[in-house]
């Protein structure tokens, strides 16, 4: 067979096979340990890369550390002349005088829950009035003129019931329904602050 035929070959030629197989042998082992290092210098390369951005990044953070400080004393710089407009106490009859000032005929002023957060509270006032559409504009300018801080929240204007655009006139105008929700903020002042005043 072949064993037969390559003892038959000559010594130089069974050398060379045999260095060749050998030589193919040690190229494969080698190749497939090389692709292994490969495979691993390729993933450190890209968590080299993913280290090297989160670096970039916690570096970018660091430096802008001092303008953040500068930012969050403006922000309290500003807290503290906004926390006038927090009033101790909610007085809803400065909204009603508003409204009435404004023209608007009252259908409903209720008083919500009043809710409390970390330093400040909020009661939702639920309002229904009737009136002209300008009416309704003065008020709400006249809400933000007020001494307190208020948010109008959920508001709709619609026509009066039963009533089609166009066929009820007051004073020349359309008559409407506005249905809106004031949240008025007030301060909760801490014990050293009651303790103070």
């Amino acid at each position: 067979m072949i064993v037969d035929k390559i003892t038959r070959w000559p010594p130089v030629i069974r050398l060379a096979v045999l260095v060749m197989i050998f030589l193919l042998v040690s190229l494969l082992i080698y190749k497939e340990g090389f692709q292994v290092k490969i495979r691993t210098l390729k993933r450190l390369r890209q968590q080299e890369i993913y280290l090297l951005n989160q670096l970039n990044s916690e570096h970018q953070q660091a430096a802008t550390v001092a303008e953040y400080q500068q930012q969050l004393l403006t922000i309290q710089d500003k807290f503290k002349t906004l926390l006038p407009l927090l009033v101790d106490r909610i007085d809803i009859t400065d909204i009603s005088q508003a409204g009435i000032e404004s023209g608007l005929y009252f259908q409903s002023l209720q008083a919500g829950v009043e809710t409390q957060q970390t330093f400040y509270s909020a009661v939702s006032i639920d309002i229904v009035v009737q009136g002209e559409f300008h009416q309704f504009a003065e008020f709400v300018s006249r809400l933000s003129t007020l001494p307190q801080l208020i948010t109008v929240e959920n508001f709709t204007i619609t026509p009066l019931a039963g009533h089609k655009p166009g066929s009820l006139h007051w004073r020349g105008q359309d008559k409407l329904v506005m249905t809106m929700q004031l949240l008025i903020y007030r301060y909760l002042a801490t014990e050293a602050e009651r303790i103070k005043k």
